[in-house]
């Protein structure tokens, strides 16, 4: 209906899940996908995954062709002065938050840096009498129209400068645009096992606590927990083979219910005790996450 309708759209916003957004709009799971599969099929609103502050992406295997079949859309969606391959060059420098500090920053120590130029168009285009669709807010790289349908320049400050907030909703309609249409894709993380090295008799013979040791390292010894928390999840994921190189931190966590901090708190005991290597890469659709990537 149409009041379900307006509750989704109330609540919908990159940052969330569909999940939360169901929540935050008080609708069941079930309805909530039939109302954004039908907005999707009709091309009212896009599919994109959660991008926050820490999603860094790369370009796709195939990005050079999507550029270049996309450069007329884009520069409807965000004006003549921005390019598509900027956007590509600046967004695939770090990660967003840093991204987005180093484009709204007033000053870099090189002129030339992509994040500077792609900032100095940004705030060309908001000072514009009319705005392009891209520019509206975050949730405008799905809008479409004309320059006449958005009427511009946006509002400064006191000091007459454009706030940093409306330099950053556009490099996040930027992320959108791009992401949802595949040209860049999310570095994920990937844990994979080390095997314990075997000690040598010269390592056993050097570890005098292992030849006789005192009063006060049987005291240590027997205060020390053998089967941490982190050990029992550490054979538990090894043996689900989530330490495979093959399993994102994201599917990791989904399939066995950790939250961040459980996976952070592991991660550091698991490289602190070289039980895993952390890998960063770009996902394999056909063979990562169960082939769900």
């Amino acid at each position: 209906s149409s009041q379900r309708l307006q509750q989704l759209l109330l609540m919908t916003n990159p940052r969330k899940t569909l999940a939360e957004i169901a929540v935050d709009a008080a609708l069941p799971l079930p309805t909530a996908l039939e109302v954004t599969g039908h907005l999707a099929s009709h091309g009212t609103c896009i599919v994109s995954p959660v991008i926050g502050l820490s999603s860094r992406f790369a370009c796709s295997h195939d990005a050079i062709s999507k550029m270049r079949e996309l450069a007329l859309d884009f520069t409807n969606q965000f004006g003549p002065t921005l390019s598509i391959f900027m956007a590509v060059s600046a967004l695939t420098a770090d990660n967003l938050g840093k991204v987005m500090n180093r484009v709204s920053s007033p000053t870099l120590d090189d002129p030339n840096d992509t994040c500077h130029l792609l900032g100095e168009r940004i705030v060309a285009t908001l000072q514009q009498p009319c705005l392009p669709p891209g520019f509206l807010s975050e949730k405008g790289a799905g809008r479409r129209g004309s320059y006449g349908d958005f009427p511009g320049p946006v509002d400064r400050d006191d000091q007459g400068v454009i706030p940093r907030e409306h330099i950053e909703e556009v490099v996040y309609s930027l992320a959108i645009y791009l992401r949802s249409l595949l040209v860049i894709v999310e570095v994920k993380d990937y844990l994979v096992s080390i095997s314990p090295k075997p000690k040598t008799f010269l390592s056993d013979a050097s570890d005098t606590s292992t030849m006789s040791p005192g009063r006060d390292s049987i005291k240590e010894s027997a205060a020390v927990d053998p089967r941490s928390p982190e050990e029992g999840l550490f054979d538990e994921l090894l043996k689900s083979g989530c330490l495979s190189g093959q399993i994102s931190t994201t599917a990791l966590c989904w399939r066995h219910g950790l939250d961040v901090r459980q996976l952070h708190r592991f991660q550091e005991w698991a490289i602190r005790k070289n039980r895993v290597l952390v890998v960063n890469r770009t996902p394999n659709p056909t063979t990562d996450d169960w082939g769900a990537a």
